[in-house]
Order: structure tokens, then C-alpha cells, then sequence
């Protein structure tokens, strides 16, 4: 993790590339938020199989806390419990494909008063 931030804080890093989400931010683990202080103070851009995630813009906060929560939610969820998620009103199709990704079932999104997806539920195994 040290040499890893001490490369970000470099001028010519401008991105770091990881397979999947929770390589890279694990909610249990304090270090993993040290990473993400040092990417988004450095203006680097977390690459992910499904596009950069740019943690100075608003969207990319948004996203990388509700994919914390998603990696985290069956450690914390009892058998049978239910997670809610409230989003952006753009984010059900990103959101419903990580909680199936991380095994919870009956997922689905409702609709807000103007018509947009804006809750997904999903619920543990």
C-alpha cells in the first residue's frame, strides 16, 4: 500500500487500473480509505473494467460510496435481510448489476414521483 500511494503522489501517475471494486476499496479496512484520500487529492483516476471512476466529481464520490456499501452489505446483512439503496436517478442499471454481481437476490428499483428509478432493493441470500 505504501509504495503504492508513494507512485500515486508521483506527477506522471494518472491512473491506476484494478480488476474489480473491492480490490481496491475494502470497508473494513482504514488503509483502503487512506487510498482513495490519495487518489482523489492527486487528481488520479481509478480504472475499473467498466470505466474510470474520477473520485473529485460528484458522480464518482456517489459511486464509489454506494459500490462500499454493495462490497460490504452480505457481511453485514442476517440471512434473509433486505438492503435499500437510494441513487441517482441514471445509477439503477450500475447499481442492480453490482448487488446481483455480489450474490443478493430480488433486486428491483422504484420509481420516484417523477418517474425515475431512484431506489434499488436487493436482499441476502
Amino acid at each position: 500500500m505504501q509504495n503504492l500511494l508513494k507512485l500515486i503522489e508521483r506527477n506522471g501517475i494518472h491512473g491506476v487500473v484494478v480488476r474489480e471494486f473491492s480490490r481496491g476499496m475494502r470497508p473494513e479496512n482504514f488503509s483502503d480509505y487512506v487510498l482513495f484520500q490519495a487518489l482523489q487529492d492527486t487528481n488520479t483516476l481509478l480504472y475499473l473494467p467498466d470505466g474510470p471512476l474520477d473520485l473529485n466529481s460528484k458522480t464518482g464520490k456517489l459511486v464509489a460510496g454506494l459500490r462500499a456499501i454493495i462490497e460490504s452489505a452480505p457481511d453485514y446483512l442476517e440471512r434473509d435481510g433486505w438492503l435499500l439503496l437510494e441513487h441517482g436517478a441514471d445509477q439503477a442499471e450500475e447499481v442492480t448489476r453490482e448487488l446481483v454481481a455480489r450474490g443478493l437476490r430480488h433486486v428491483r428499483s422504484h420509481r420516484d414521483l417523477a418517474g425515475h428509478e431512484r431506489m434499488t432493493e436487493a436482499q441476502r441470500a
